[in-house]
């Protein structure tokens, strides 16, 4: 297990409050240790030797409908070294309708090129290192496309991710689509081409946060 698979659990786990009254020095000490021996449990099913048995305690921890529960298996999932059980948080995450980050990284792109493409597409203007951020709202899974769509993207697809077996995939502006590395900060990145009356190469970053 990682130590920024630990630091998510143990984040997710005193997300809430412990008590509303205050505690002795011995009390908090016991609490804390209650409740990270119950992250260390969960964390054990999550991190089984057997991939079959990992992703079936991640599936039901994300069916359990308990909040603490789902929030420890998305976080420490997005970590994971199995690429099945990484996908099933990242898709379980995509299922919630979330209002994504999308980072421009156009340093490599012309800026005669990049400018008008990011204003176009995004109504945004890279900084003069060209870099440039905006963030797009998940409307849905698209059962037909077999992707995850925004309905107010310019482009002629509305599609902007998939996940193909145990790659996630970007479809970008070119309407073509681009295999996404996951990095371990937490985020998924892949080298486009965005192109709207122009072209510019492009490296998109999404963080799962």
């Amino acid at each position: 297990m990682t130590h920024r698979a630990l630091l998510a659990v143990t984040c997710a786990l005193f997300s809430t409050p412990l008590w509303a009254q205050s505690l002795s020095v011995a009390d908090l000490q016991a609490q804390i240790d209650s409740e990270l021996s119950k992250g260390n449990e969960y964390v054990e099913l999550l991190n089984d030797p057997d991939p079959a048995r990992a992703l079936k305690a991640m599936e039901l921890m994300l069916d359990s409908g308990d909040e603490t529960l789902v929030k420890v298996a998305l976080d420490y999932g997005v970590f994971s070294p199995d690429k099945n059980v990484r996908n099933l948080a990242i898709k379980s995450f995509l299922d919630t309708s979330p209002r994504l980050e999308l980072q421009f990284d156009g340093k490599k792109a012309d800026r005669s090129d990049l400018e008008p493409v990011m204003a176009k597409l995004y109504s945004i203007t890279p900084n003069e290192d060209g870099y440039a951020v905006t963030t797009l709202d998940i409307e849905g899974y698209d059962r037909d496309e077999n992707c995850y769509y925004m309905t107010n993207r310019i482009a002629n697809s509305r599609c902007l991710l998939k996940i193909v077996g145990e790659i996630v995939q970007y479809r970008s502006s070119d309407q073509n689509w681009y295999e996404m590395e996951f990095v371990d900060s937490g985020a998924l990145t892949a080298t486009t081409i965005q192109s709207y009356n122009g072209k510019a190469e492009v490296k998109v970053t999404i963080p799962l946060r």
